[in-house]
Formats: C-alpha cells, sequence, structure tokens
C-alpha cells in the first residue's frame, strides 16, 4: 500500500469526528485531490467520503456496543449531524438500526435464569413462569419483530434465541 494512502488512513482513524475535505487530505501527503481520490479508489474500493462514512459508522457501532448514550449523543461523537442520518446510514450498511442492534445485544446478554424463574412461592410451587411469554416480550424489545413461532415453547433456552436472532437478523458486523 502506498505510504501516502496509509498516512491518510491514520489520519482519518485518529479524528473520526472530524469534517475530513480532499483538499485537506491531499494538501497534507502533497497530492493533488483527483490523483489522491484515485488512490484511495484503486486501494481500498472506495471513495474518499465512503471510507470516512463507513469509520463513523464503525465508531458508533463501538460506541453503541460498549455504551449507554442516546443514539443522538453518539451521532455527536462521530461527527454525524443528527441521530436520524446516523440511523439512516448504519441501517443501510449493517443492515439493523442503531436501537435495534444494541437490542439485540441486551437480548443476548440475558441470563438463561432470568428466563427460567419460576412464578409463586420462593421453594418454586406456585407453578412455572411463563418463559415463552417473557422470551417474547424480551425477543419484541430487541428487535421489533413478531416472536418465530418455532422458538414459542417453553423448554427452549436463551441460546436457541440467539442462534435464530442471529440467523433470521444477521448483524453483517465489518
Amino acid at each position: 500500500m502506498d505510504v501516502r494512502i496509509e498516512r491518510v488512513i491514520a489520519m482519518i482513524k485518529g479524528d473520526v469526528p472530524k469534517q475530513w475535505k480532499t483538499k485537506h487530505l491531499a494538501s497534507e501527503v502533497s497530492l493533488s485531490e483527483s490523483r489522491l481520490r484515485h488512490l484511495v479508489f484503486i486501494t481500498l474500493g472506495v471513495s474518499v467520503a465512503a471510507f470516512v462514512q463507513r469509520r463513523r459508522l464503525r465508531a458508533a457501532r463501538a460506541l453503541l456496543e460498549r455504551t449507554d448514550l442516546l443514539v443522538k449523543a453518539i451521532a455527536a461523537v462521530v461527527g454525524i449531524a443528527d441521530a436520524g442520518r446516523l440511523s439512516k446510514r448504519y441501517r443501510a450498511l449493517f443492515g439493523v438500526s442503531p436501537t435495534r442492534h444494541r437490542g439485540l445485544l441486551r437480548l443476548s446478554h440475558v441470563s438463561d435464569d432470568r428466563l427460567t424463574r419460576r412464578s409463586g412461592s420462593s421453594d418454586g410451587v406456585g407453578g412455572r413462569m411463563d418463559v415463552a411469554r417473557r422470551a417474547r416480550r424480551c425477543w419484541r424489545k430487541a428487535i421489533g419483530q413478531p416472536f418465530p413461532p418455532r422458538v414459542c415453547r417453553c423448554e427452549h433456552r436463551l441460546k436457541q434465541l440467539e442462534s435464530d436472532a442471529a440467523s433470521t437478523y444477521p448483524l453483517q458486523l465489518v
């Protein structure tokens, strides 16, 4: 890879929220704008603007996974004008909205015993908690879609939920 392109990539990765202009990047690496655009496209397969946008969206994904910041705050942190624009671009790249992505992450962190608690008395004599109903509620909150009927039986556990969620609504994490 060309050293100048590596420098451009390092600059973009180092300051994701900055509003990068091709003209500024080109002057930093002593290239013309058109030559920089050409080299970036040949090297990375995308335009400079598309590369910057992907870096921002990947940073947003990392913040969604690691923090409880609102989507609006994450948009501001990564340099995207508003939450609506972030959501639209995020959905286009990853196939799921930021809110649903976070919900799927939360669903995958639900402990198995939370789905299998018993209702009634503390000794469990009061009958079985409706695990299917609890799982359906958790599923709807996480992805906003109807619960798949093949997983609605009480004996299914979180592992089946996670595998079905991954196959039905894949997160294309890049």
